[in-house]
């Protein structure tokens, strides 16, 4: 009589999983809830609502740095919004699962403020001020995506692996960002790829450092 009124399986797994990702589910419900408010479920986001509200070198300059936030929800295509979906589950869910919501929060969102601010200094300004006309249209653009943050938990959660898994992932990893830059060079999204999972792979690193400290000094006071 009891498995009748109890709530299925699947159900209850489904719940389970949740619970360990809350982040995660918050921030694919937050995607789809800008999709849905864009149009971008059915066609592109408009250029100049991307130009506007995503981050860029001329967004820094006008100290609009709450693009760094608005900027992670919108997506260019409908086909863009599934793929930020699944790596946000591969990244930042997977993270999320190992160490919990609250340092993957803060992982999370360091990364994706951080990257895109540090790949526009690093990469973007020595262009524009070179003069040249690739580094006026790079002033010019806007990025958009999940992707600054969710590289930042790949690289965290890559640095968590066994050393010699995590040297063969670490050489996959960046050869894959690597070769797509060599082949498809889109400085703007590339650079904030890279230094997101770097920042991701360093703060992880950090954040166990200070957590194992932490750890022996109440040990120690105990």
């Amino acid at each position: 009589m009891s498995k009748c009124v109890n709530e299925p399986a699947w159900a209850a797994r489904l719940l389970r999983v949740g619970k360990r990702v809350p982040f995660t589910l918050a921030m694919v419900v937050a995607m789809l809830a800008v999709a849905i408010f864009q149009g971008t479920l059915a066609e592109n986001t408009a250029p100049a609502v991307i130009l506007y509200w995503g981050f860029g070198l001329h967004n820094l300059w006008d100290g609009r740095l709450y693009t760094l936030v608005v900027s992670t929800f919108l997506v260019h295509e409908p086909w863009e919004l599934l793929g930020g979906i699944l790596l946000l589950i591969g990244t930042l869910g997977v993270y999320e699962w190992i160490v919990g919501t609250r340092r993957s929060f803060v992982l999370y969102w360091s990364a994706n403020l951080v990257a895109p601010v540090l790949s526009a200094l690093l990469f973007l300004w020595p262009h524009y001020l070179a003069g040249t006309s690739f580094g006026l249209q790079l002033a010019a653009l806007s990025d958009v995506g999940p992707s600054a943050g969710a590289l930042g938990c790949l690289g965290a959660w890559v640095a968590r692996l066994p050393g010699r898994y995590r040297t063969g992932a670490l050489i996959l990893i960046l050869a894959a960002l690597i070769g797509k830059m060599a082949l498809f060079l889109d400085l703007d999204s590339d650079a904030t790829h890279l230094v997101g999972f770097a920042v991701g792979l360093g703060l992880d690193r950090l954040l166990r450092a200070r957590a194992t400290r932490r750890a022996a000094s109440q040990h120690t006071g105990g």
